[in-house]
């Protein structure tokens, strides 16, 4: 993951009628250290920055990248460009988008100048450049955030502020705004703490992006920023007429049964029932074929389809080592089979297992003190090196305490910004 930061302030409106001077300027700067310190962990690879300043406004964007694509070559973030109407582009984004390649294939040569070897996050720029917002982001096949700011070529001023999300929401992104600020960040904890600090007494509103979609600010004629305007650009399938429909704010977990729309499903003669089989294997064939998919394409080097319309991945080197969280349960088991059957001969898979122990001395097996479960301490550990024997990937483990564990809480209730049990479970 990475680290997105930006902050846009306006001047001389009647909502802030003091005048750009070197304490603003000398606040910005403070503002991009108090960023970075907030979401350094997030990516502790590079840090890049970019501000802009003029009579009217001040603009300060923030990256602290973790390289996962396109490692071995410096990236030049933020990405920006021209456009025909005279505006500079600037994007930050925190994310992978795996279909990359394909969009790179599709754009005609000399359409755009690419500054990086491959970095997946200058494709966004790219397409939005070429196809304009909506297409681009139909297009895209991935999980981000990301904040993209116009800005008049001439004047120097901001035209336009973007921020926008993966359809599901995968990548978090929050923004704080007052009357003249506008602030967002990967995490809301960096993204109100400079405005907070500016002014105590201004309380900023702090929302989320809402996933599949993006948020649309103008600066006004009168100097001050003008209300977001949010627009949908995904709707899931089951989000029309589906079984069940997700509640707005709630885990996934809870939704709301769609009585009207089940139906008893009763087989009358043999002939319903051998085409329920033929259409259940089809329907297999169907599920394994896109968790196959779903899968190469998380594994982040070139594929191809073989005469037997197989995903087969090239042997590529792009520095990137591919992990598995696997805990010997059947989701990750057949993830970690799956990446392990298609990864080159070249690489071989590293998984990572984590158990909690029994004691405080971080003694292995027997069962849980007090505890009248069946399930012995360590169940996890020894299926996940049954797995890992079976596929012959470089495993790892790692064991922890209760002790250790309840000492972590306030680090997990500080970084997850939540102390929901239904997500820090």
């Amino acid at each position: 993951m990475c680290g997105i930061w930006g902050l846009y302030r306006t001047y001389c409106s009647p909502a802030n009628p003091q005048p750009h001077d070197d304490y603003l300027t000398r606040s910005t700067t403070l503002r991009l250290q108090q960023a970075h310190a907030k979401l350094v962990h997030r990516g502790p690879d590079s840090t890049s920055q970019l501000t802009v300043e003029t009579p009217s406004m001040s603009l300060a964007v923030l990256q602290t990248r973790l390289a996962i694509v396109d490692p071995l070559y410096s990236s030049p973030h933020p990405f920006s460009c021209r456009t025909d109407d005279d505006h500079e582009i600037f994007l930050v984004c925190n994310g992978e988008v795996y279909n990359h390649r394909t969009l790179r294939a599709v754009i005609p040569p000399g359409a755009y100048s690419f500054q990086s070897h491959h970095c997946d996050i200058e494709v966004i720029l790219a397409s939005i450049h070429l196809w304009g917002l909506d297409a681009a982001l139909a297009a895209l096949d991935g999980m981000f955030a990301f904040m993209l700011v116009q800005v008049d070529a001439a004047t120097g001023d901001v035209d336009k502020i973007i921020c926008a999300r993966d359809p599901f929401g995968i990548k978090p992104l929050f923004v704080a705004t007052t009357a003249t600020t506008l602030e967002c960040a990967s995490e809301m904890k960096a993204a109100c703490f400079s405005t907070l600090m500016e002014n105590e007494r201004l309380q900023p509103t702090l929302d989320e992006v809402p996933a599949g979609s993006y948020m649309v600010w103008h600066p006004t004629r009168d100097g001050g920023l003008g209300p977001a305007m949010t627009q949908r650009y995904f709707s899931p399938p089951w989000s029309l007429g589906s079984l069940a429909m997700p509640l707005a704010g709630t885990c996934q977990d809870d939704v709301v049964p769609r009585v009207d729309k089940l139906k008893p499903s009763i087989k009358t003669n043999v002939e319903d029932v051998v085409a329920d089989e033929e259409a259940d294997e089809l329907l297999g064939r169907l599920i394994r074929t896109a968790l196959e998919q779903a899968v190469v394409k998380r594994l982040g080097v070139p594929w191809e389809r073989n005469d037997d319309v197989e995903l087969t991945l090239k042997d590529a080197d792009d520095g990137c080592e591919v992990g598995v969280f696997l805990s010997g349960g059947l989701d990750s088991s057949l993830i970690a089979a799956i990446a392990t059957r298609k990864l080159p001969s070249s690489r071989q898979l590293k998984t990572f297992t984590i158990y909690c122990t029994d004691n405080a001395e971080g003694e292995e097996g027997g069962k849980p003190s007090g505890s009248n479960s069946e399930c012995w301490v360590g169940a996890d550990r020894d299926m996940a090196r049954k797995v890992s024997n079976a596929i012959g990937s470089d495993h790892f483990e790692y064991a922890f305490t209760p002790l250790e564990a309840q000492a972590a809480l306030p680090d997990v209730i500080y970084h997850m910004e939540t102390s929901d049990k239904r997500c820090m479970r």
